[in-house]
């Protein structure tokens, strides 16, 4: 009969192998190097590689993610996308092996690769009339979908939209 601790063990050990096949392959980071002489904002640029869309656009895409092989087609997707809406999405993908990339990933407290969508990884969709909590971390298409992805940047981008009169409202001076 098994017993409860290598019960417990034993699921432990299955968890922690799926998560490996899964996304994060305990791949091992380079030490954090300190900065040459650089200041914050060089330091901030130098940790993304690949940047595009204005600071102000409102949906804004902030991704961590080792960019090698296994990962590119991540990066790839967030960028066609990106570039497909160039007003209104901005997008910095950060390779979190390099020391500029780690030190960034490790002040936004995920423990592998993920994806801030105005801020957050973490954001609701309405799916067959239920709600429900998507998280765009570790692997797309596994964790999460394209169609999570889109279903939340389009919800962003059309709360964004001024509704009808309400500019013309805010530019009439009330006398």
């Amino acid at each position: 009969m098994i017993d409860r601790r290598e019960l417990v063990l034993g699921s432990l050990v299955a968890a922690m192998c799926c998560l490996i096949a899964a996304g994060c392959r305990g791949e091992k980071l380079p030490a954090v190097e300190a900065p040459g002489g650089g200041g914050v904002q060089e330091e901030m640029s130098e940790a993304a590689a690949i940047k595009l869309g204005p600071s102000d656009a409102p949906v804004k895409l902030v991704a961590f993610y080792p960019l090698n092989e296994s990962h590119q087609f991540i990066a790839d997707y967030l960028k066609e996308y990106a570039e497909a809406r160039p007003e209104q999405v901005s997008l910095e993908v950060i390779d979190f092996r390099t020391p500029a990339g780690q030190k960034r990933w490790m002040g936004t407290g995920l423990g592998c690769a993920g994806v801030f969508v105005n801020g957050s990884t973490q954001h609701e969709i309405e799916r067959d009339g239920e709600t429900e909590t998507v998280n765009f971390i570790k692997r797309m298409g596994v964790f999460w979908t394209r169609e999570d992805f889109e279903t939340v940047v389009s919800k962003l981008l059309e709360e964004a939209e001024p509704k009808s009169g309400e500019s013309a409202q805010e530019e009439k001076p009330e006398a």
